[in-house]
């Protein structure tokens, strides 16, 4: 019977864990080049089980990124952008600057990791919650280099919840490059195939099959989110109108 935000806060010692974060992608292929739309909508849904905590803010940074990396393709961009739709004190955005400062000065990546973990080890014991792995997997995008294997496993040998940090390298680096984006060999290890245990398919119908099939329908449904939205951006087959300066303009809001 409680609403959200408060469900997600009441008597909840995971409000600053990973679970709303990796799951931001939708709302950030429901609103391309759109990252104020798609934060919007990831708080809403990060709140209804992370309340206020900074599990809800990883999830509005991570949403503005990968929105705004429909158009806007360098990382370091990406990473502003995100930072500007979330508030400067939180711990997210902490660790975040923390792990900018290493890789800017040359600190090697496990040890930016291990000035991350201890940045935040009074969080949860340290362990599974939104301010490292969200740094982690910002790390893994900078130290990576655009290489999308050296991105994903220098994210993974992180460690701690290693699922949400290479889902969301793989994740935006695949809205930056594309299909082409993945390694051939690792993209024929893989396949197009959805294959998981959390979908009752002998209840539920209509579920895709394939990440195609998934996909084509999100992209189908984009078109009405950017209208709800008013956000001012449309999907047309002509010629893409990007300004140069678009990343600065997505940091303005």
């Amino acid at each position: 019977g409680l609403v959200p935000p408060l469900s997600g806060d009441y008597e909840n010692t995971w409000s600053h864990s990973n679970g709303a974060w990796i799951r931001t992608e939708i709302w950030a292929s429901l609103a391309p080049a759109s990252p104020d739309t798609a934060a919007k909508y990831a708080i809403e849904d990060a709140m209804v089980d992370h309340g206020s905590g900074e599990g809800t803010i990883a999830a509005a940074f991570v949403a503005a990124m990968q929105s705004a990396a429909f158009v806007e393709k360098n990382i370091r961009t990406l990473i502003e952008i995100g930072l500007s739709k979330i508030p400067a004190e939180s711990r997210v955005a902490q660790s975040i600057r923390l792990l900018i400062s290493c890789y800017e000065s040359g600190v090697p990546a496990m040890e930016a990791r291990e000035r991350i973990l201890k940045q935040n080890e009074d969080i949860g014991d340290g362990w599974f919650e939104a301010p490292s792995n969200v740094a982690y997997a910002v790390l893994g995008l900078l130290y990576g280099e655009g290489d999308f294997k050296k991105s994903m496993i220098t994210a993974i040998n992180c460690g701690d919840d290693t699922d949400c940090t290479g889902a969301t390298v793989g994740a935006t680096l695949g809205i930056i490059g594309g299909l082409k984006a993945i390694p051939e060999d690792w993209k024929a290890y893989i396949g197009d195939g959805i294959v998981t245990i959390s979908l009752a398919g002998g209840v539920l119908y209509g579920i895709p099959k394939t990440c195609t099939e998934l996909t084509e329908r999100v992209a189908a449904a984009a078109p009405v989110m950017l209208i709800a939205g008013k956000t001012g951006v449309s999907l047309t087959e002509g010629a893409s109108e990007i300004p140069e300066n678009i990343g600065e303009a997505f940091k303005k809001g």
